[in-house]
C-alpha cells in the first residue's frame, strides 16, 4: 500500500471519525460550492453590511467564559451533513450538530451539545441582518449524501449542508430565512420553501414571490386555458369537429396523468419525511420461531475454536486486535494503541434472515440464563438490507424489507457492574459505559462500530463494494443517528438500522450476502473518548465471523 495519506472522501456510508486513511488511490475532487459557478443562488437576504462571528473560537479554560454560556435560547437544533474542506482542498462530508439561536446566530459542534455546556462551537455565523445568503442547492456535487441540500454564505464564506429528510430541509430553511430577516419573513405571505427535484431556485422564486396575473394562471387554470385555446385554434384552422374531439380527449388524458403523478409524488414525500432512527412503525408480528421452533440466542450459529477456524461459525477475538484512541492530548497527537481486553464477555452470536427488520430482538428470541448470575446482557443488533435501494431523487423511498439481523450478545461481568454502581467510576471506559446505559445520555451518540475484513485479497468484488472495502476496512464508524435503544428484562439493546443509511452505503451493503460466505470478518464496538479523562478507549466487545454464508441463514418468522 502506498505511503501517501488522504482524508475521507465524500461518499461516506455513515459518520466516520475524523482520522486519516491510508491512500490506496487518488480520489476525485468534489467541486467547491464557493467556486463552482453552476450552483444557482436564491437570495433571501438584506443588503446591509455583512457581519460574521469569530471563526473557530479558541479552546476555553476554567477562567475564560465559554461562548455557549452566552448564547440565547436555541430555536432549532439537529444533525446536518456538512461539506468540509480538508488539506490540499479535498472535500469530505461530516455530520455535525447545528444550533440556531433566537438572536440569529448559527453554531455547529462536532457532537450534540451536552447539558453542562463544556463544548465550544467549531464555527459560528451571525445571520440576522448580516447580508447572509440562503442558497437552495439543485446542481449538487458528486457524493452528496442526500438531495436535501442548501448553502449559507456570510462574508464570502459558504457553508454547504444537507438535511436527512425533506421535512428537516423545510424546517431548517424556514428557520434560517426567518433568522436572516425576521421582519420581512413575518410580514410576507410567501409560503414555506420546499425542495423540488429538478427545479431551479430561480423558478422557485418566481413561483412563490410573484402575484397577480401569474397567481391566477397557476395550475390547473393554466391547463384549462390551454385546452380551450388549442381547441379554438384547431376549429378555426381545420373546421373539423373530429379534431376538436381528439384534442379534448388527448388533453384530458394528459391532465389525468399529471394528477396521478402529483398524487404519487405527494405519497413519496410522506414516506420520506421521517428517515431518522425513531422507532419504526409496527410491522407484522414476529413470533420468534425458526421452522416452528422458538429461537434461542445463539441457535443460528455455533462457536468454534480460534485456530484453526472452520467456515460457518464465530470465534472469540482478542480486543488487542483493534487500535483505539489513547491519551493524553489525543486531539493533538492522534495517537492510537491496541485496546486492553474487552470490557464485556461475548456469549453468543446470531445471523437471522427476516422479511422486515426486527427491533427489540431481545424480546423476540429466548435469552440465555447465565450460570450462578442474574441475566445482565448488552445486545447489539445490526439490521442490514438485502434489497436494492431506490434512487434518492425519485421513486418510492424504501426503508424496510428483506434483510439480515446480525446479533451479538455480551454479558456484563459482575466486577464491571460493581464498578458501574460506584458514584464516580475511576476507569474511563466504565465511566463512559455507565453513562451510555442511561436514558437520553449524549454518550449514546458516541457508539462506534469497527469492521475488519481479514482476507481482502481473496474477495472478488464489484466496483462499488471494492471501493467501500478499500475506504472503510478497519475504520471506526459512528452509528448515530441510525440507532435505537431498548431496555428489557435483564438486557439493554442497541439496534443499528442500516436500512436508513445513505444511498451509497445501502447500495454497497445490499450485495454483501453474495460475498460474506468468503470473508473472515472481525467486528468490534467501542465508545468514543474525547477528553483526557475519557481516554484511553477500550473495546466493549468483539467477535470474529468465519466465512458465514448469509444466504443460508435461518429465517426468523
Amino acid at each position: 500500500m502506498p505511503l501517501g495519506r488522504r482524508r475521507l472522501a465524500s461518499k461516506s456510508p455513515h459518520k466516520l471519525e475524523e482520522e486519516e486513511l491510508p491512500m490506496d488511490k487518488s480520489t476525485d475532487e468534489m467541486p467547491s460550492p464557493k467556486s463552482n459557478g453552476s450552483f444557482p443562488m436564491f437570495r433571501l437576504a438584506s443588503d446591509t453590511k455583512m457581519k460574521r462571528m469569530s471563526v473557530r473560537p479558541p479552546e476555553t479554560t476554567s477562567d475564560s467564559p465559554r461562548l455557549w454560556n452566552h448564547m440565547t435560547t436555541p430555536v432549532k437544533t439537529g444533525y446536518l451533513s456538512k461539506l468540509s474542506t480538508g488539506k490540499w482542498k479535498r472535500r469530505h462530508w461530516h455530520e455535525r450538530w447545528f444550533v440556531l439561536t433566537s438572536n440569529g446566530a448559527l453554531h455547529y459542534f462536532k457532537y450534540e451539545q451536552r447539558p453542562d455546556g463544556h463544548q465550544t462551537p467549531q464555527d459560528s455565523f451571525m445571520l440576522h441582518e448580516s447580508g447572509a445568503l440562503l442558497t437552495i442547492q439543485v446542481d449538487l456535487p458528486r457524493g452528496t449524501p442526500t438531495p436535501f441540500c442548501f448553502a449559507i454564505t456570510v462574508l464570502g464564506e459558504t457553508l454547504l449542508v444537507c438535511a436527512n429528510t425533506e421535512k428537516e430541509f423545510r424546517e431548517w430553511t424556514n428557520a434560517i430565512s426567518t433568522a436572516i430577516n425576521p421582519k420581512k419573513t413575518e410580514s410576507a405571505t410567501t409560503p414555506p420553501l420546499e425542495w423540488k427535484s429538478g427545479t431551479s431556485p430561480e423558478s422557485i422564486g418566481s413561483h412563490d414571490l410573484d402575484g397577480g396575473w401569474s397567481d391566477w394562471l397557476r395550475w390547473p387554470r393554466a391547463m384549462g386555458l390551454l385546452v380551450g385555446v388549442n381547441t379554438t385554434v384547431g376549429l378555426l384552422r381545420y373546421g373539423n369537429w373530429y379534431f376538436v374531439v381528439l384534442t379534448v380527449i388527448s388533453m384530458n388524458l394528459v391532465l389525468l396523468w399529471l394528477l396521478t403523478s402529483r398524487k404519487q409524488k405527494k405519497a413519496v414525500t410522506t414516506t420520506t419525511e421521517d428517515l431518522t432512527a425513531s422507532p419504526p412503525p409496527p410491522s407484522k408480528a414476529v413470533a420468534g420461531t425458526i421452522n416452528g421452533t422458538r429461537a434461542v440466542a445463539g441457535c443460528s450459529m455455533k462457536e468454534c475454536k480460534v485456530e484453526p477456524y472452520e467456515a460457518g461459525c464465530w470465534t472469540q477475538l482478542a480486543a488487542t486486535r483493534f487500535n483505539v484512541r489513547k491519551g493524553p492530548n489525543y486531539r493533538r497527537t492522534k495517537a492510537k494503541a491496541p485496546s486492553e481486553n474487552a470490557l464485556l464477555t461475548l456469549i453468543a452470536t446470531d445471523a437471522y434472515r427476516s422479511d422486515t427488520k426486527i427491533d427489540n430482538i431481545g424480546k423476540v428470541v429466548q435469552l440465555p440464563d447465565l450460570p450462578n448470575e442474574r441475566r445482565d446482557i448488552l445486545i447489539i443488533n445490526c439490521q442490514v438490507p438485502c434489497y436494492t435501494p431506490s434512487n434518492p431523487l425519485w421513486g418510492e423511498q424504501k426503508t424496510d424489507g428483506d434483510g439480515f439481523n446480525f446479533v451479538t450478545y455480551f454479558a456484563i461481568p459482575p466486577n464491571v457492574r460493581d464498578k458501574m454502581n460506584e458514584t464516580n467510576p475511576a476507569e474511563p471506559a466504565i465511566k463512559l459505559f455507565k453513562a451510555f446505559l442511561q436514558d437520553d445520555s449524549p454518550i449514546r451518540d458516541r457508539l462506534k462500530a469497527i469492521g475488519v475484513v481479514v482476507n481482502p485479497t481473496e474477495q472478488n468484488l464489484g466496483r462499488m463494494e471494492k471501493h467501500l472495502l478499500e475506504t472503510y476496512n478497519g475504520q471506526p464508524i459512528l452509528t448515530r443517528p441510525q440507532h435505537r435503544f431498548y431496555r428489557g428484562d435483564g438486557y439493554f439493546e442497541v439496534d443499528i438500522d442500516a436500512h436508513i443509511f445513505n444511498f451509497v452505503a445501502r447500495k454497497g451493503l445490499c450485495g454483501v450476502a453474495d460475498h460474506f460466505g468468503n470473508m473472515v470478518v472481525d467486528f468490534g464496538f467501542v465508545l468514543e473518548g474525547q477528553e483526557d479523562d475519557e481516554l484511553p478507549e477500550q473495546i466493549l466487545g468483539c467477535v470474529r465471523l468465519c466465512k458465514v454464508d448469509l444466504k443460508n441463514a435461518p429465517r426468523l418468522a
